[in-house]
């Protein structure tokens, strides 16, 4: 809504009409009788008719007026004192023409009428002296023409809107008022109740046996929107509005629809925003005062602009701009009006229409107002509300002006995008979350700063938006964007993760501390991992940078990951620790055939696969392999050691064997062959190893060294 002032434009007339005062002429015997005032003793009967007459451009007003004189004569003495009136006077309506007054027989009767402050006073001249107990029936008319648009009347009579006001005159229960309304006309009445009837032709209004004339007061308002004319606009991106107008006001017309027709196209590339109006958006002209104090009223919810008869190019834009800058997009009237003039102001230094700035302000003026407590009112009808709400909308504007000032026109885009999208203020990654609920005054706020890039937002809205208790909040919110920028810092590149960002854009920020907290400590863990990874010659995956800045609600899995990493790493640590560690003979020994450091570089490739499993599986295996290299030396050397001593006895065996055989053949005495050992039937080492080896190795083997028959090879 956009507040206007214009001189003269209250309706004061809507106060009761001034009491009626009959004349008192006095016919006096001798001439020292005083005078008696005898205004309470003349009867007024008044039944008064209104006819709404739009081809004649008038409200017609009959008055028909039946006076009696209930002043009795007065006897004293000698003397008789006769009490008579011979004039009427009335309060009518400073608008009043062509006033004439005719007696019950058609005779003319005069009728003069001087200018008061905000009334006519007529007085009507009788045709003969009113004496006691007579009546004289006298008929009064008078038109109430229609003001041209923009004049200072408040009667507008026309074939698609009219607008008048009604007195009543006469006694108490003695007076009456009809008015009378062309069919087809769709009325509104406020004021002193009346009774409605309609026929074909006529709507007619009816108030009988009024207790208190004096006070007795209507508004009437009547349109017939068919007789509006109809202009409809088409704009690139789907804007269509229609306009209508009173016939008679031409230059409304043309205004309102060359200021829409090449502003609206500007208007939306400064915001930014599509057309945001399903359908056809209705702007009407409106009678002035009925817009209750303000130039002209959006109703978002009927898709409906009406803008009084006055041709402001501010106010025109102003409440085009509002199918943007409403509820829908910021909650907070101040937010809305302050964008909605700024926005109106930079369309018409774009049309080459200078560009209007707000009345200059402050703080502590005399009717100052914090923004955030400043409401609408719902009619301006004191001084006081005026004041205020001039106030309101001259300060809002200021604001924004200076905050379209900082950050630019496409740096204020960045803003009402992100307001329209619903999208958080503090973003993450890979795209700014959506939220629910308003954009209030503190999401606002921080849109301005993390989308827009403003400095001195927080200070315009401590100085003129904030009420005392607020500033308190504002405080915990600066401590906790000192925090939160400490946290981006120590992120190196990782982004925070929602846990923080959702409570610092919900203003929680007691509960965004602890988040911001948790975070700090994860960072930690992050170090700890790049360095074991670095002695290792390791480089981690990004899954834990993913598993961070994608947590919602806390960073309990993300810290699961971390500490699973801290120890994977650790034990491949531990495993080239030992790896690396000087071996002796037997942990030689042992590690041959073995490959641990290949052990070792398949942990490490497994780690930087994000499979921590294989990779822990793979240290611990490497390090089973060193730890038990020198036992396995051991048993090694031992096996060999065993191995030699049997295949010198078995050698030893073989010559002796051998050469008793050799002296057999030659002559010598032969030695029966027998088992060298007994052995217990189902013995295969024994049954099968001692015939056998003996018998393979010829007395003369030079191979002395050959095992046992009892000795099996490691």
């Amino acid at each position: 809504m956009r507040r206007t002032v214009t001189t003269g434009q209250r309706l004061d007339l809507r106060a009761a009409p001034v009491a009626l005062l009959a004349a008192l002429v006095l016919l006096l015997a001798p001439a020292t009788v005083p005078a008696a005032r005898a205004a309470e003793e003349l009867r007024l009967t008044v039944a008064s008719t209104y006819t709404l007459d739009p081809a004649d451009r008038a409200v017609h007003v009959v008055m028909d007026v039946t006076a009696t004189n209930m002043k009795p004569n007065q006897v004293s003495g000698s003397i008789i004192t006769n009490y008579f009136y011979n004039e009427l006077s009335f309060g009518i309506q400073e608008e009043a023409t062509a006033i004439r007054a005719t007696a019950s027989n058609g005779r003319r009767l005069t009728a003069s009428a001087s200018a008061r402050d905000r009334f006519q006073a007529l007085t009507v001249r009788l045709a003969q002296n009113l004496d006691f107990r007579e009546t004289q029936k006298v008929r009064i008319t008078f038109d109430l023409p229609g003001g041209a648009p923009r004049s200072d009347s408040d009667i507008r009579v026309g074939v698609a809107f009219s607008s008048f006001y009604a007195w009543a005159w006469g006694d108490a229960g003695r007076s009456s008022v009809t008015i009378a309304i062309p069919a087809g006309f769709d009325e509104d009445v406020s004021g002193s109740p009346m009774t409605r009837s309609a026929d074909a032709k006529v709507i007619r209004l009816a108030a009988a046996e009024i207790a208190e004339p004096a006070t007795w007061f209507v508004t009437v308002d009547a349109e017939r929107p068919a007789r509006l004319t109809r202009d409809v606009i088409e704009l690139e991106g789907g804007a269509r509005l229609t306009v209508r107008a009173w016939p008679e006001d031409a230059d409304w017309r043309t205004k309102v629809n060359d200021l829409i027709a090449r502003g609206l196209p500007l208007m939306q590339e400064n915001i930014g925003l599509d057309w945001p109006v399903e359908g056809d958006l209705g702007v009407y002209e409106v009678h002035t005062p009925l817009l209750e104090g303000y130039a002209g009223v959006y109703y978002t919810e009927a898709d409906r602009i009406e803008i009084g008869e006055d041709l402001d190019n501010l106010t025109i834009l102003h409440e085009a701009s509002h199918a943007w800058f409403n509820g829908d997009l910021f909650s907070g009237r101040w937010i809305s009006e302050g964008f909605a003039d700024e926005y109106a102001a930079l369309v018409l230094r774009d049309l080459g229409l200078g560009r209007e700035i707000p009345e200059s302000v402050t703080p502590t003026s005399p009717s100052a107002v914090r923004l955030n407590a400043w409401r609408h009112p719902g009619r301006i009808d004191d001084e006081a509300t005026d004041d205020r709400e001039s106030y309101g909308y001259d300060a809002s504007w200021t604001i924004v002006r200076g905050l379209v000032d900082e950050i630019g026109i496409d740096g204020m885009r960045k803003v009402i995008r992100a307001a329209a999208a619903r999208e958080t203020a503090y973003p993450g990654a890979p795209a700014r979350e959506v939220v629910a609920g308003e954009t209030d005054w503190r999401r606002f706020l921080d849109l301005l700063e993390e989308a827009g890039g403003a400095t001195g937002a927080e200070a315009l809205f401590r100085r003129w938006v904030t009420e005392p208790y607020q500033d308190d909040i504002l405080d915990e919110r600066t401590a906790a964007r000192v925090a939160y920028a400490v946290l981006l810092e120590a992120g190196d590149g990782w982004l925070a993760p929602y846990s923080v960002r959702s409570k610092l854009g919900v203003w929680d920020f007691s509960r965004a501390q602890t988040a911001i907290d948790e975070a700090e400590a994860l960072l930690s863990l992050r170090e700890a991992i790049e360095v074991r990874a670095t002695t290792l010659g390791i480089t981690p995956t990004g899954k834990l940078e993913a598993e961070y800045e994608s947590a919602k609600v806390d960073l309990i899995d993300a810290r699961a990951l971390a500490d699973e990493q801290i120890a994977t790493l650790d034990a491949l640590v531990v495993a080239q620790d030992a790896l690396a560690r000087e071996r002796d003979l037997f942990a030689t020994i042992g590690l041959v055939g073995t490959e641990p450091e290949s052990g070792l570089a398949a942990g490490a490739a497994a780690f930087e696969s994000d499979d921590l499993a294989n990779a822990a599986a793979a240290a611990a295996d490497v390090q089973a392999i060193v730890e038990g290299a020198p036992e396995v030396g051991q048993a090694r050397i031992l096996g060999a050691a065993a191995a030699a001593g049997g295949a010198f006895l078995l050698g030893v065996g073989a010559v002796f064997v051998a050469r008793r055989r050799r002296d057999g053949r030659d002559g010598r005495v032969e030695v029966a062959r027998s088992e060298p050992y007994a052995t217990l039937p189902g013995d295969p080492a024994a049954s099968s190893l001692a015939p056998s080896r003996t018998d393979s190795v010829p007395a003369d083997s030079p191979e002395r060294g050959d095992e046992p028959p009892w000795s099996s090879r490691p």
